[in-house]
C-alpha cells in the first residue's frame, strides 16, 4: 500500500521531533461500498524545539513535510486532500471513497487492506506491519522502530472501522457496529493484522432475547394469578358455615 510503505520514510527526517499521530476511519455500507478518512498530525512545537532556537518556521516546515508525504500520492488521485494549521498543530486530512465490488478500498492498497463478503456480513482486514517494516531497512539502524520506541518516540496510531450488521469477530475494541484500535505504531500488535467481521441482523439477536424474556415473565405472571385465584376459592369454601 502506498501509504503503508512511503509514509514512515517520508516522515523519517522529523520522527525524532516528538509525538506523531496517524488516524484512519473506514465506513462500510451494506453493499460493500464505503468511505475513508486518514489524518496525519504533527506537533509544530516539538519541531520548533528540535530546531534548537534556530530561525526556522515550524509551520512552513510541517506543511512542506506533509505536502511531501503527498496525500494524493498516498491515497490515490481521486482522494480529497486538505491541510489544517492552527499554529501549534499541523494536520493533513485525506478523504475518499470506493464503490461496491472495487478491487481496492484505497488506491494502491493491494492486499494490505481488504474487504471480503462473508455470508451476509463483511470482513475487514488491515495489515499494519508494512508501516514500519521498511524503516530500518531503508534508513539504517538509527530508524529501527524498536530502537526509536526505546528512546521514547511515539507514533500514535488509531483505526476505526464501521461495518453493517452486528460485529461477530474482531481483535480490537468493539462499540456497537464499530471496532477501534489504538497503539504506538513503533510497537504494533504481534500478529500485525487488525480485523473485524460482521453478520446480518444487527441487534435482532438481542431483540429476540428480550421478547423471550417478556414472554416468560407474562407466562409466569399468569401462572401466579391462576394459583392465587384457586387459593382464594379454596379459602372461601372452607370459611362458609355448614347448615
Amino acid at each position: 500500500m502506498k501509504i503503508s510503505r512511503k509514509l514512515p520514510l517520508l516522515l523519517a527526517p522529523l520522527l525524532l521531533a516528538g509525538c506523531y499521530e496517524i488516524s484512519m476511519e473506514f465506513d462500510v455500507n451494506e453493499d460493500g461500498s464505503g468511505t475513508y478518512e486518514m489524518a496525519l498530525v504533527v506537533d509544530l512545537e516539538a519541531i520548533a524545539d528540535l530546531a534548537g532556537g534556530e530561525d526556522v518556521d515550524p509551520t512552513s516546515l510541517c506543511e512542506e513535510s506533509l505536502n511531501d508525504a503527498g496525500g494524493n500520492e498516498l491515497a490515490g488521485e481521486n482522494a480529497d486532500v486538505r491541510t489544517e494549521n492552527d499554529g501549534s498543530i499541523c494536520r493533513q486530512i485525506v478523504t475518499g471513497s470506493w464503490s461496491a465490488g472495487a478491487a481496492e478500498l484505497v488506491e494502491g492498497s493491494g492486499e494490505e487492506v481488504s474487504l471480503t463478503q462473508v455470508g451476509e456480513g463483511w470482513r475487514f482486514e488491515y495489515d499494519v506491519s508494512p508501516l514500519t517494516d521498511d524503516m530500518s531497512e531503508d534508513e539504517g539502524e538509527e530508524m529501527d522502530p524498536e530502537m526509536l520506541a526505546l528512546m521514547g518516540v511515539e507514533i500514535a496510531f488509531s483505526l476505526a472501522v464501521t461495518l453493517p450488521g452486528s460485529i461477530t469477530e474482531h481483535n480490537g475494541d468493539a462499540s456497537g457496529s464499530t471496532v477501534n484500535w489504538e497503539f504506538n505504531l513503533l510497537t504494533p500488535p504481534e500478529d500485525g493484522v487488525l480485523f473485524a467481521q460482521s453478520g446480518s441482523g444487527g441487534s435482532g439477536g438481542s431483540t429476540g432475547i428480550i421478547v423471550l424474556v417478556i414472554a416468560l415473565v407474562l407466562v409466569a405472571g399468569g401462572v401466579v394469578l391462576l394459583m392465587r385465584r384457586k387459593a382464594s376459592a379454596a379459602s372461601t369454601e372452607t370459611e362458609q358455615p355448614t347448615e
